[in-house]
């Protein structure tokens, strides 16, 4: 879809690869759009704060792609937002691995030393009291939950 309220020229998939909008357009209105959504993420945990459901609550913010106009799913950032109830240790940034995106070809299928998203879900659905759940998708993309996390 195209973000008319943004006054989007074109959808947010052409956009993202940079298509039929010049590079740095489709960079500032990827970055206004994503602007946009962290406001509306603010929006819903003042909800959460004014019903006073928040200390209860982990809300994952994320992404899909970790550089859109390659389809890159490495280096995908996942930000937790939880309640004072909530399981994770707070105020922290990790990294996993030393994946580059703008390695020359782009760099999407080299080995990076990350860690899957598979295991990002695993250590939600552990934080959630499903401590049985050993892996979440295929197991051939990780098991277990996040180390560290």
């Amino acid at each position: 879809g195209r973000c008319s309220w943004l006054g989007h020229p074109v959808g947010i998939h052409s956009m993202s690869h940079w298509q039929n909008i010049p590079e740095a357009d489709a960079k500032f209105h990827m970055a206004q759009f994503h602007r946009w959504l962290a406001s509306q993420l603010a929006a819903f945990l003042h909800l959460l704060e004014q019903r006073q459901l928040l200390d209860d609550t982990l809300v994952a913010f994320t992404g899909t792609m970790g550089r859109s106009d390659l389809h890159c799913n490495r280096n995908v950032p996942v930000v937790l937002i939880q309640g004072q109830n909530g399981r994770f240790e707070t105020n922290r940034y990790l990294k996993y691995g030393n994946h580059d995106p703008y390695a020359p070809g782009g760099g999407c299928h080299q080995e990076h030393g990350g860690e899957s998203m598979n295991r990002v879900c695993t250590s939600l659905c552990h934080a959630m009291g499903l401590e049985d759940v050993s892996s979440f998708g295929g197991p051939q993309f990780g098991t277990g939950p996040l180390p560290g996390l």
